[in-house]
């Protein structure tokens, strides 16, 4: 079975924008056919009442797994808060996923509102993908490291994650022509 493209959004506050932003990625890649999950990480305790979830849904994901420490809500009991547990779950070849700023999994789109914002995270050691920049004062994006989109421009960031999702299954091919 092949490994599921992973996509994580994180940024370095709570309220940055990676709900909004990565429901509009999940609606996108739905329209275009794919199937995508979600997983979305609950710092403190899983609330039965998680409205992020029901965004997720709204905008298409087949299914959301909202995970924390000892609980995941789709009810599995002494679940280990590592994305690598909650991927499974998802089921789905693409993965989109809120949180886990400490994970190694996936490729990272980080939300900020600031040129600061984007520091502290690169100095954790996030590598980001791209940068969704909510700001309204200009950024340098050679500085940062990584592409800088805007929240209006969700289509290039779409055509990123599809394009690297492409490129992770075709790597788990053996590659061989097959002459036809």
């Amino acid at each position: 079975m092949p490994v599921p493209y992973v996509v994580r959004f994180v940024s370095a506050r709570s309220g940055a924008g990676e709900t909004a932003t990565a429901s509009l990625l999940v609606r996108e890649l739905r329209a275009r056919g794919y199937r995508v999950g979600v997983v979305k990480h609950a710092a403190g305790s899983v609330s039965l009442e998680e409205k992020d979830s029901k965004r997720y849904l709204e905008s298409g994901a087949e299914n959301v797994v909202v995970s924390s420490s000892g609980l995941a809500l789709i009810y599995v009991r002494g679940h280990r808060d590592l994305l690598e547990d909650a991927v499974v779950y998802a089921k789905t070849p693409i993965v989109v996923v809120e949180g886990f700023r400490e994970s190694s999994l996936g490729d990272v789109v980080v939300v900020a509102s600031s040129e600061s914002e984007v520091e502290e995270l690169l100095a954790g050691g996030v590598k980001p993908l791209v940068v969704v920049y909510t700001g309204e004062s200009p950024v340098d994006q050679g500085a940062l490291g990584a592409r800088v989109v805007k929240p209006s421009s969700i289509r290039e960031l779409v055509e990123l994650v599809e394009t690297r999702a492409l490129e992770h299954y075709l790597q788990q091919t053996p590659r061989l022509d097959c002459g036809k």
